[in-house]
């Protein structure tokens, strides 16, 4: 049987492209910036922007974004994903100004998510953005209105996540010491909010410590890691 093979790029086989900021603190398999993380290629594309950038918006940084985005796009991938989850905010935009697929941030599965615990229980949401992630312009473009009942956990209250990656005045990390303060936070969460039924980390940095909170809760945990295997799954089916 003939089968025909088109060409057009300079490279091939990476089914998924990663947009990630413009950082240098430490990264460890999990991150959605380590490329350990996966068990099929990826290539990465770095977003001249900082760690801070949400919290300024403006028109520039989506451009940034954006150049960004479209050179993945041409040079050959089939889908991105990226390595902060507040780029939901642009999602609605970029996903209609790009010819592939884009998966900005596991806070798309929130709906879903929603679905299968029932609207009984509340998701557990993980944040770098705090109380901030409430504002209008990260919960309408996930999809989060007020049929779905989430509660939110702050990294700010981590202090390693502050030293060594918001505020990078630290040039190594404590995993150990990173992992005790999340599964701290997602267990703080479970005393206020015994209802709660799923957690879901925004933040990229966090799924090294999913297993960890899973173990510790007796609860779901989805992430950024968890969307990207998902949407390699869809462009590359398992064959039976």
């Amino acid at each position: 049987m003939t089968k025909m093979i088109s060409g057009g790029t300079a490279f091939g086989g990476v089914p998924i492209g990663i947009l990630v900021l413009n950082a240098r603190y430490p990264l460890m398999p999990g991150n959605m910036a380590h490329a350990a993380s996966f068990d099929f290629p990826v290539r990465y594309k770095v977003v001249n922007l900082p760690t801070g950038w949400w919290q300024d918006l403006n028109e520039e940084k989506y451009q940034t974004f954006i150049r960004a985005a479209k050179e993945l796009q041409d040079e050959g991938v089939r889908a991105i994903t990226t390595g902060c989850g507040l780029f939901v905010v642009w999602q609605t935009r970029v996903a209609e100004e790009l010819d592939i697929p884009i998966c900005t941030s596991p806070l798309l599965m929130a709906p879903m998510i929603s679905k299968i615990i029932g609207r009984q229980k509340k998701l557990g949401i993980i944040t770098a953005a705090g109380r901030r992630l409430k504002e209008a312009h990260f919960l309408e473009t996930s999809g989060i209105d007020d049929t779905i009942p989430f509660v939110i956990g702050e990294l700010d209250t981590c202090s390693e996540f502050m030293d060594c990656i918001r505020l990078q005045r630290k040039s190594e990390m404590d995993a150990g010491r990173f992992q005790e303060q999340v599964v701290q936070i997602a267990e703080d969460m479970m005393a206020k909010e015994p209802a709660i039924g799923a957690f879901l980390l925004e933040c990229s940095d966090i799924p090294p410590f999913a297993a960890a909170i899973s173990e510790v809760t007796g609860l779901p945990v989805f992430d950024f890691v968890a969307l990207t295997n998902l949407l390699y799954r869809a462009l590359v089916p398992r064959m039976y």
